[in-house]
């Protein structure tokens, strides 16, 4: 069985294309990365983002486009995804306090 290679488009190393990234913000996001690049930009938008509120995941190849939660969530460190459904879960348990009671 041949094993197909690509190249990661963050760090240029060869990894094995099925276990690559691709399509992160959609089907026109061609690059591939690999799960450590992959991961490591998700922990450095984490770290800098507002603790009350969900991280925006930029694409790190299309700026402007978001990816969504189940292209990046696989190369996240546990403690990253879990910081991140907490934070949306308080983001979207805010409700307006002249219309609803808790």
């Amino acid at each position: 069985m041949t094993t197909s290679m690509a190249t990661c488009s963050i760090c240029y190393e060869e990894l094995d294309a099925a276990k690559a990234f691709t399509n992160l913000c959609g089907p026109e996001c061609t690059d591939l990365v690999c799960g450590e690049c992959l991961g490591g930009h998700v922990k450095s938008l984490s770290a800098g983002a507002f603790s009350g509120a969900a991280t925006v995941m930029k694409c790190p190849f299309h700026v402007k486009h978001v990816m969504p939660f189940s292209r990046w969530k696989h190369a996240a460190d546990d403690a990253i995804v879990a910081a991140q459904n907490r934070r949306a879960r308080a983001t979207l348990s805010l409700q307006c306090g002249a219309c609803h009671t808790r």
